[in-house]
């Protein structure tokens, strides 16, 4: 497959024309669906968790959209589509639903996204700053219930080795990822 790793591609016409021409080689594009204006200087889930230790946060639309806009083009294009860390209730439900309509769409999620909750959040412990952000229980409900029922086919590291003074600062500028 092809993919940009963990920079989306946020314009629906170039995403269209890889999935058209990745569709000659039978090759998927391995997307982090994300909508970079609304994910920019998140720092954790938005919800009540981030209104509560007053921290800006990431919306589940942020992945959401995106999933809506991936799935409309490979269903528009023919092509195939993989999204990577999956962590959203709403995203699940789409995969599901364009599966059954005979979308090409696979998906994974990281083993953080099924154990840990944003609720973690409140020690303001740089390590758990992690991009997606760590989400709230129903979303985790949702991405277990989809791994079971085979809407998410894997579950993959989301390995981003960092060193440990990177994220000895405050948390808004700590880069993400769990070390």
């Amino acid at each position: 497959g092809f993919s940009d790793a963990k920079r989306p591609v946020a314009n629906a016409e170039v995403m269209r024309r890889a999935l058209e021409y990745t569709r000659m080689f039978n090759r998927p594009i391995l997307h982090y669906a994300v909508v970079p204006e609304l994910a920019e200087g998140g720092v954790m889930h938005e919800g009540f968790e981030s209104t509560r230790l007053g921290l800006r946060g990431i919306p589940a639309a942020a992945q959401d959209i995106m999933t809506g806009r991936d799935i409309a083009l490979a269903e528009l294009t023919g092509g195939r589509i993989h999204l990577m860390l999956v962590t959203t209730r709403d995203s699940v439900d789409r995969i599901r639903a364009a599966r059954a309509r005979g979308i090409q769409v696979s998906a994974d999620v990281a083993p953080h996204h099924l154990l840990l909750t944003d609720a973690v959040m409140d020690s303001f412990d740089t390590m758990y700053r992690c991009n997606p952000p760590l989400r709230s229980r129903d979303h985790i409900d949702a991405l277990i219930t989809g791994l079971k029922d085979g809407t998410i086919g894997s579950i993959s590291a989301d390995h981003q080795p960092l060193a440990i003074e990177k994220k000895a600062v405050e948390l808004d500028v700590a880069p993400p990822g769990l070390c």
